[in-house]
């Protein structure tokens, strides 16, 4: 990998790290349960997925996990757990483990968000909410299913859109 490239690929993930703190934190909506938000309905694992398929999965795991971390720290929504930012970092990092050969179809693209979020979001997020607030594991849970029915072909058509658009136009980047 060219030096070019490399400080591309880091331009590029601090792009989308800044995209998914500002659809995290100040574009999304987060329903609550009895004071605890049970769900978060966003934009903001858009960037760490495309992050993940697009520059490989380090890059999505970094790009995911930094930006749980950072908008943590400066916009706090709750105390800080850091089961979340290793729900963040495996979100990005599926969708590059699970788009090694670069199939750019719908039903591909489907799939690894699927993956993405039943792991990081359905499993994981549920477990961390469980263990840090007094919610029942299914009052958490079923929230979070009906958010992944509407998220996860929501995310995989923007995923294809994105990968459309830029087939042509690469950014010099080579994953």
């Amino acid at each position: 990998m060219h030096a070019h490239s490399k400080v591309t690929m880091m331009v590029f993930g601090a792009m989308l790290t800044t995209l998914s703190i500002i659809f995290t934190r100040f574009l999304s909506i987060n329903p609550m349960i009895g004071g605890t938000i049970v769900v978060r309905l966003g934009l903001g694992l858009l960037p760490v997925l495309f992050a993940g398929v697009f520059l490989g999965p380090w890059y999505g795991a970094a790009v995911g996990a930094l930006a749980d971390l950072i908008g943590a720290l400066l916009f706090p929504i709750g105390p800080y757990f850091p089961g979340f930012t290793l729900s963040s970092a495996l979100m990005g990092m599926i969708p590059g483990l699970c788009y090694i050969k670069r199939n750019d179809s719908l039903p591909m693209l489907m799939m690894t968000t699927g993956v993405s979020l039943t792991i990081g979001s359905i499993v994981l997020n549920t477990i961390w909410m469980y263990i840090i607030s007094d919610k029942g594991f299914i009052v958490l849970l079923i929230p979070r299913l009906i958010s992944a029915v509407i998220m996860i072909p929501a995310f995989a058509l923007m995923l294809w859109a994105l990968c459309k658009a830029l087939k042509t136009r690469r950014l010099g980047v080579k994953s």
